[in-house]
């Protein structure tokens, strides 16, 4: 089942998905301090739920990170994310791929995701199921070195 068409009839869990952050945002800081890398430098990302994790803490995590990688997933507690956005996610790169014929997730790009136009690449995958495919890949890698500069 499609989970933007339940979307208003269900509700994230959000004591989950809080958690969810807080295990993103300690793996980041075990990043940062044990291996010295620093956060502008991290780009976190995820495919399906593991994008929706990611995107929520890219989204309100304190931290200036180099990127998200959103794949195939949706925006958790959606109705809220104004109030819990952090100001350092305004500027953050963002690579949102999809597939047109993903029979899971909807092929949209969330709206009302607060993320800097600037900053977006919204890609689409003609034939693309919910998977990636080699283009996706590709288009990755591309967009990787622009936001991970040497």
């Amino acid at each position: 089942m499609n989970r933007d068409r339940l979307a208003d009839s269900i509700e994230d869990d959000e004591e989950s998905m809080m958690n969810s952050v807080a295990v993103v945002d300690s793996l980041i800081e075990k990043e940062v301090t044990e291996q010295g890398i620093h956060e502008d430098r991290i780009v976190i990302g995820g495919f399906s739920q593991g994008c929706v994790v990611t995107t929520l803490s890219s989204l309100i995590l304190k931290r200036r990170l180099a990127g998200l990688i959103a794949l195939s997933g949706w925006l958790a507690l959606s109705h809220k994310i104004e109030e819990l956005i952090s100001p350092t996610a305004k500027d953050l790169a963002v690579f949102w791929g999809h597939g047109k014929q993903d029979r899971v997730i909807e092929h949209r790009f969330p709206s009302g995701t607060p993320f800097a136009k600037p900053g977006l690449r919204f890609e689409t995958y003609e034939g693309m199921d919910h998977s990636l495919n080699d283009q996706e890949i590709r288009d990755i890698s591309a967009w990787l070195g622009h936001a991970l500069p040497a």
